[in-house]
């Protein structure tokens, strides 16, 4: 048995890294001593995704008392452009890694625990700090949870022109856990990172299954920029010019439902796209749909296609990094990023063909029975107990 620790920015917020920490931790639980280190406020967020109660909750909050760090971290804020294209790195670096963080997370981990993941590119580089100043007798796992493009190319978010301050800490962790084979890849490539690939795991077992013939297309998603309801609001716009049969239910809520709703009533598709807020059980409403849609302009591993696959859902998405492993099994097609008209292209041929998403479905299915967390966490523990 091994002590576990896990720092993460949140378990109690709606997103699939939150989801996936929770399901991995449970799994973890079950042979390891598992903590959770936290930024969420001590409440009953902690059991949003039903963790195990043998798991520790702590919190922690490296921020606290660092009132430049805050004042930096407001600036990359509200002049994005200014600390991204013009100011030294340091400003980033001392915005969200300072010292100050690390001398923090090494108090609360040394000599307690003989693995310690750090989850996404933040905690990571304190992690890593921790490991390049502090002597350490624990594996050091980096767990990055989304795209190589998101965290280093995307404009003025994450790391943006300044991935030197990632490779600076990363090279001294022991591992750098990635989600495919094409992010591994660049890591070596542009930051000389060897990275081991785990794919996420799905979110739940379903057992009723699509059958893939009512004329409903579905995708679930935070309703904000990143996720691409506006593309997707465009495509089926072109879709329905075509096709008067087929509706679009979007299950989910955030910042731009309302801009999305207006969109939608422009177009005049009221009776035909479906906004139904935040859905509870997932499962039972992917498995009345026939084809999920996916538009995000970035993604990690994205957990919506994992649990269209569960239900056995064709899916259609653009062709971003993330969707490789899902497009290589069958289960997925992609078309040219952000081209509305392809995407709606897709959309008509899979409404018109019964057959081509049954062979969808069935290689989807048949894909998603590897991403047990069972069968995951062996895979972890090669690295954890090594």
């Amino acid at each position: 048995m091994s002590r576990i620790a896990i720092f993460t920015n949140s378990i109690g917020s709606m997103g699939g890294e939150q989801r996936v920490v929770c399901i991995m931790a449970n799994e973890f639980a079950k042979k390891h001593e598992v903590t959770i280190f936290t930024m969420n406020t001590a409440d009953n967020k902690e059991r949003l995704y039903y963790l195990s109660p043998q798991i520790k909750i702590k919190q922690y909050f490296p921020y606290k008392g660092d009132i430049v760090s805050f004042l930096f971290r407001i600036m990359t804020h509200l002049t994005p452009w200014l600390v991204y294209d013009l100011f030294s790195p340091i400003i980033l670096e001392r915005a969200y890694c300072p010292q100050s963080y690390s001398k923090k997370m090494n108090a609360l981990i040394e000599g307690n625990y003989d693995a310690v993941i750090a989850t996404s590119w933040q905690l990571t580089i304190i992690l890593g700090e921790v490991c390049r100043i502090y002597s350490h007798e624990f594996k050091a796992i980096g767990w990055e949870h989304n795209s190589f493009e998101a965290y280093f190319r995307e404009k003025y978010i994450y790391l943006y022109h300044h991935e030197n301050i990632f490779k600076k800490n990363a090279k001294y962790l022991d591992h750098v856990i990635v989600l495919n084979h094409d992010y591994a890849q660049k890591y070596k490539k542009f930051l000389d990172i060897d990275c081991q690939v785990i794919y996420n795991p799905k979110s739940f077992k379903n057992e009723k299954k699509s059958k893939l013939t009512k004329k409903h297309f579905v995708t679930c998603a935070r309703l904000v920029y990143s996720k691409g309801l506006d593309l997707l609001i465009e495509a089926f716009n072109i879709f329905a010019k075509v096709d008067k049969e087929w509706d679009l239910f979007i299950a989910g809520d955030g910042m731009l439902k309302r801009k999305l709703e207006k969109r939608v009533s422009e177009l005049k598709l009221g009776e035909r796209i479906v906004f139904l807020g935040h859905v509870e059980n997932i499962g039972e409403l992917l498995s009345e749909m026939s084809v999920y849609l996916l538009t995000s302009r970035y993604e990690g591993f994205p957990m919506s296609v994992t649990e269209a696959f569960e239900t056995g859902l064709p899916v259609i998405s653009f062709d971003i990094p993330a969707m490789i492993p899902f497009k290589e099994s069958g289960g997925a097609e992609t078309v040219k990023c952000f081209e509305v008209c392809d995407f709606a292209e897709a959309m008509l041929n899979m409404a018109d063909s019964y057959e081509k998403r049954y062979d969808l479905s069935k290689n989807a299915l048949a894909f998603v029975q590897d991403l047990s967390p069972e069968k995951l966490v062996k895979y972890w523990e090669t690295y954890i107990e090594e």
